[in-house]
């Protein structure tokens, strides 16, 4: 008779368990199955981008460990972590069996200790291809750090808001351009209304896990896209070392006539609460003055979102061209009505047309 379980589909692989680099461990992850095994609170609060959350403990376990490691040392907690996993070890095997993919698990804990460890020990047990992140987490963390400063060919794309900047960049990656969409990553669009329509931001360190995995995914020798934005994005600040090379790098600034903008950013905010939009205007009545606040805020309540949004634009005008005028290299490009697949060429063309291929040209606001 034969065996047709799931385990037993496994006993053609090798038994093995490796200690990777977080370079080939992220560059082999994607054909397998990538597994964290901390707890809850530690994944949410940030995790490798496509990881899958199965923790070993729960939080109040995990620290329940932790404390006894303090007070009593290694062996103690080490006893008191096998109590708690101890009754769970077959539903995980279980769950094991049924994530194990041909290119085997990728598993990784905080710092690539006992709880990868353990969790890399069962696998072995059911003679599963292991794999285990050496240094866990935060050797993660430690290679993002030096993934910022490397050498970055980035395309900065500016523009006035409701120049579509955003669909542009969406533009240039149909036609097969290298693209970060930081807003797109930050779920917000920047400006007081940013979340407006977007889902919650994710934690600080989310967001940067999930720039560095974009960009772990790009080819550093070719042309990156991204649009020029400050050091927030909502709530979420971008790394730093990152930021300064945009800072320093070349700007197309896209330009667009008025009605244009007013109608995109009519489509997109249509839908929203006018109670939150009134509420996003108010954040910013100090810098529009009472009276245009409040023609603003009338507008929104007449359902007249084109005169609100005309008012609140001179604001936003008035705010970039002041960052862009501390800018030492800017392209003036006048888009027009372009979309799609035709806007995208043009910007590409604009961008030669302004740096050209070593991008030493510069000229000035």
């Amino acid at each position: 008779m034969v065996n047709s379980s799931p385990l037993a589909s496994q006993r053609a692989f090798v038994t093995v368990t490796e200690q990777l680099p977080i370079g080939e461990f992220l560059e082999r992850a994607w054909k397998g199955t990538l597994i964290d095994v901390r707890s809850t609170a530690e994944f949410d609060h940030g995790h490798i981008p496509h990881a899958i959350s199965v923790p070993l403990m729960t939080d109040e376990e995990r620290a329940a460990v932790g404390t006894r490691y303090k007070t009593e040392g290694r062996l103690d907690a080490t006893v008191l972590g096998l109590g708690f996993v101890g009754p769970r070890l077959a539903q995980l095997a279980h769950t094991l069996i049924h994530m194990s993919e041909e290119g085997g698990l990728f598993i990784y804990c905080a710092r690539g200790g006992m709880r990868s460890g353990s969790v890399a020990w069962l696998a072995n047990l059911l003679q599963l291809h292991v794999y285990v992140l050496e240094g866990g987490y935060r050797s993660y963390r430690q290679w993002l750090d030096k993934l910022w400063g490397k050498p970055w060919s980035l395309r900065v794309l500016g523009g006035l808001t409701g120049v579509g900047k955003t669909q542009l960049l969406h533009s240039l990656k149909a036609i097969g351009a290298q693209v970060i969409d930081l807003e797109g990553l930050a779920n917000h669009k920047g400006s007081a209304f940013g979340g407006v329509l977007e889902a919650p931001q994710p934690t600080q360190s989310q967001f940067e896990n999930e720039l560095g995995h974009r960009l772990f995914g790009l080819n550093p020798e070719l042309p990156i896209w991204i649009e020029d934005e400050s050091k927030l994005i909502g709530h979420r600040a971008i790394p730093p070392v990152f930021w300064t090379q945009m800072r320093i790098r070349p700007v197309l600034y896209v330009s667009r006539p008025l009605q244009f903008r007013i109608d995109l950013l009519a489509e997109l905010y249509g839908e929203a609460d006018p109670n939150l939009l009134l509420e996003c205007t108010s954040k910013i009545s100090r810098r529009l003055g009472p009276e245009n606040t409040a023609i603003a805020q009338a507008a929104i309540q007449s359902n007249d979102l084109s005169k609100a949004i005309a008012l609140v634009l001179e604001y936003y005008d008035k705010t970039y061209r002041h960052g862009l005028s501390k800018r030492q290299k800017v392209h003036h490009f006048e888009l027009h009505g372009l979309v799609g697949a035709e806007a995208a060429h043009a910007l590409e063309l604009a961008w030669i047309e302004g740096w050209g291929e070593t991008e030493k040209s510069s000229s000035s606001v």
